[in-house]
């Protein structure tokens, strides 16, 4: 009986999850799928002989500046707020922040640039 009054010296594990760090790295590296999408999209769109018609191309941008913003916004935004709500921070923390808002920058800029392509059109 005296073994199961005993106190324990085993530390208890540590058991911390990867995913605001991980939400904040695939923000930043989400920002390469955009550009090469569009670049894709428009040698598809004005290839000699066109291979895509105005009206789908318009809409595939549509649809990928709206896809891209939401994504980074929302990547970065998640990302930031679980590595903050942590109680412990420390300067890796930091890190991951800084990572999180080239996400929400570059996610405002993909919806700065759907609203233009929106008054152009």
């Amino acid at each position: 009986m005296a073994h199961a009054l005993s106190i324990s010296t085993a530390q208890p594990s540590k058991k911390t999850s990867k995913i605001p760090e991980v939400l904040c790295v695939l923000a930043t590296l989400f920002q390469a799928l955009p550009p090469v999408l569009l670049l894709w999209l428009s040698h598809t769109a004005y290839a000699d002989p066109r291979g895509l018609s105005q009206g789908t191309e318009d809409l595939l941008t549509n649809l990928l500046m709206i896809t891209s913003s939401l994504t980074s916004l929302s990547l970065g935004c998640v990302g930031i707020y679980l590595i903050l709500r942590r109680s412990h921070r420390s300067v890796l923390s930091w890190l991951f922040i800084l990572l999180g808002w080239v996400g929400i920058f570059a996610g405002l800029v993909y919806g700065q640039a759907l609203l233009g392509f929106w008054v152009w059109i």
